[in-house]
């Protein structure tokens, strides 16, 4: 997939399960969505570098590697 496919992928969670929860807990306050919110956050920590990684092959293929945590770009010809 595309670099920006690649990324929309590794933000899901953080948005799903960090940032959802988050405006729920403020709409009703819940301490427990806080709490929920803030650990989900700190899990989709790799996802967040990951995706920040990806940046700068946002038109390249990637996919994950097979036994590494990270992902190998497939550069196209012609680029930088």
């Amino acid at each position: 997939m595309t670099g920006r496919k690649y990324i929309g992928g590794a933000l899901s969670p953080f948005a799903v399960l960090g940032l959802l929860p988050m405006v729920a807990a403020f709409v009703s306050p819940s301490v427990y969505l806080i709490f929920f919110s803030a650990f989900s956050i700190f899990l989709c920590c790799g996802d967040l570098l990951i995706a920040v990684r990806v940046r700068k092959h946002m038109d390249d293929y990637i996919i994950d590697h097979p036994v590494e945590p990270g992902f190998i770009a497939f550069i196209k010809e012609g680029a930088n």
